[in-house]
């Protein structure tokens, strides 16, 4: 009865508690914030819980109510996990979509643009992988029980079913490596920009400094030489283009331009 339910299977006697999540299709939600079904089965039996809505017990009911539902209790529990699993295959692939569309986007040089979308892409992939991986636990051992009332063919669905959670995780690991991978190269790139762009005014400033000084010195309220002198403005501006001219050369001939 708990709100938040971890994904797992117990086996009680010859009966299933099971405990799965699924994608959040529910109006106002996040996909990601996925819902939980609990399913308590066995022979002869099958009670299903939930709290919120579910698509895939919606599905199934209507089917159970046509007529072409599920004939037995292991084709049951297969539909159910199916079912779930196929909901959340649209939706990894979303994300990686995501971080594919993000990388070319950070190889064209939008970096700013991207720092917002990629917190949204690691906040899903760690929301999604938070209930995907105690889920990819529960499904090994929901593989491991050996009951009557599952069939070969129903344990075969289940051994496919283990395969594609665990490929899911992996998934999800995979976009959150990348993300990884995208944020250092937006940290990288947004460095490189800063440095290029201290470089420029300290290249500013150097070449100011002197000219600075220069009209400093012409402005003090004393006796200065060439005070008098009609042309006097036009030699000091010669003179401070002279200099940055020079700094010019030498900071070439440095390389450091």
């Amino acid at each position: 009865m708990s709100d938040e339910v971890r994904p797992r299977v117990e086996c009680i006697g010859d009966r299933l508690l099971i405990a799965l999540r699924g994608v959040n299709f529910n109006e106002g939600s996040e996909l990601e914030d996925m819902v939980s079904i609990r399913v308590w089965i066995g022979k002869g039996l099958i009670v299903t819980l939930r709290r919120r809505p579910v698509r895939t017990a919606k599905f199934m009911r209507e089917a159970l109510e046509k007529g072409t539902g599920p004939r037995t209790e292991g084709e049951f529990l297969i539909q159910v996990i199916d079912g779930l699993l196929h909901s959340l295959s649209p939706v990894l692939d979303t994300v990686e979509d995501q971080v594919d569309d993000l990388e070319d986007k950070v190889l064209a040089g939008e970096v700013t643009e991207c720092r917002g979308e990629l917190a949204g892409i690691r906040r899903r992939a760690i929301t999604l992988r938070r209930y995907l991986a105690p889920q990819r636990d529960a499904m090994l051992r929901l593989m491991g029980q050996q009951l009557d009332w599952l069939s070969d063919a129903d344990n075969s669905h289940l051994r496919e079913f283990v395969d594609r959670t665990i490929h899911n995780v992996e998934d999800l690991d995979a976009v959150r490596e990348r993300a990884a991978v995208i944020h250092e190269e937006i940290s990288t790139r947004l460095a490189e920009r800063m440095n290029r762009t201290m470089y420029v005014l300290t290249i500013v400033a150097t070449l100011l400094l002197p000219a600075g000084l220069i009209a400093g010195l012409m402005g003090m309220n004393v006796a200065v030489p060439g005070a008098d002198d009609a042309w006097s403005f036009l030699w000091i501006v010669g003179m401070i283009a002279a200099i940055a001219g020079a700094e010019l050369m030498v900071l070439r001939w440095m390389r450091l331009i």
